[in-house]
């Protein structure tokens, strides 16, 4: 009996994974957007465009997730991610040099890793261990990376073909604030979530060929209406700096289960995803060094084993 109660328990979680499909498309749509950044009018949307076209050549970074599903006895609490660390950009011609630390917490779990580039090496750093990509791999990435570059700069959100006047709504100038004891401006915007990710997707297939991996499907008419029921609305508030760089954005994606759904979702009736990115220390110098005494990734690989199969 107890092990068809769990049976059941684990089958309700997978159609719970399921049904968030469309929220996880959405979140990891914004995520990459908003990364991406590290990389005409008066009016608060150009003044967008003009900060979202400013490329970012360090800083410090801090990228935080949290999912919040109601109605679920699965998912109780929030699931949370965060990602922090220091970023230098590879300039367009080797991959981004960082030392960012992983923690996500979430449905029992509280898992953390560290991920380290230097630039002509990468590293995972889990449980303790250190484990290396290998040089020769990431040469392989940066010699394509460095064949598809044509300027001496990273690449911003208007080079992969992401403007903000294409997905932002209704842009707004609320005013001069300050953030961590600097003077910023603070815009605010709805989001349309399809067109989005679109662009993302886009972006997602100029890069492919940079770094030699197959370009992402693009979202069928299907998926493009399952995000539109699930997802129907997005804010975002950014907080540029007074050299016209962003020094903060959040996102607020409130999403709904539909009626026809919640029993194969756990009950759940729907919740809320946020995302925040901040920058600071920018242009300063970073250290980012390797990590001793690594091992091969396959190691690593052979640890994990293999990734369970997407839910049906």
């Amino acid at each position: 009996m107890a092990q068809t109660e769990d049976a059941i328990a684990g089958g309700t979680r997978v159609r719970l994974a399921a049904w968030a499909g469309a929220v996880v498309l959405v979140v990891v749509g914004l995520v990459v957007a908003l990364l991406l950044l590290l990389g005409d009018d008066g009016d608060a949307a150009a003044e967008l465009d003009r900060a979202f076209a400013r490329p970012i050549d360090s800083a410090d970074v801090r990228v935080d997730v949290e999912l919040r599903v109601d109605g679920s006895p699965q998912l109780p609490t929030p699931l949370r991610l965060r990602v922090a660390g220091p970023y230098r950009s590879g300039a367009s011609r080797t991959i981004p040099s960082l030392d960012w630390n992983v923690s996500f917490v979430g449905s029992g779990r509280n898992v953390s890793t560290r991920l380290v580039s230097t630039g002509r090496n990468a590293f995972v750093v889990f449980q303790g261990v250190a484990y290396e990509v290998g040089e020769a791999e990431v040469a392989d990435t940066n010699r394509r990376i460095a064949a598809g570059q044509t300027a001496a700069r990273p690449p911003t959100l208007r080079d992969l073909g992401i403007s903000p006047r294409g997905w932002l709504i209704e842009s707004e100038d609320r005013g001069e604030e300050e953030l961590a004891g600097a003077p910023v401006t603070h815009y605010s915007a709805g989001v349309d979530v399809t067109r989005l990710l679109d662009e993302v997707t886009r972006a997602a297939e100029r890069l492919a060929p940079r770094v030699g991996r197959a370009p992402p499907p693009r979202l069928n008419a299907a998926q493009r209406d399952q995000v539109r029921r699930v997802v129907a609305s997005a804010t975002l508030d950014a907080f540029v700096g007074a050299d016209g760089r962003l020094r903060r954005l959040a996102v607020l994606a409130p999403f709904t289960v539909p009626p026809e759904n919640r029993p194969r979702a756990g009950g759940a009736t729907g919740g809320l995803a946020s995302i925040s990115l901040d920058l600071s220390r920018l242009d300063e110098p970073k250290r980012i060094v390797a990590p001793p005494d690594v091992r091969p990734i396959e190691d690593l690989r052979r640890q994990i084993g293999p990734l369970p199969p997407a839910a049906p």
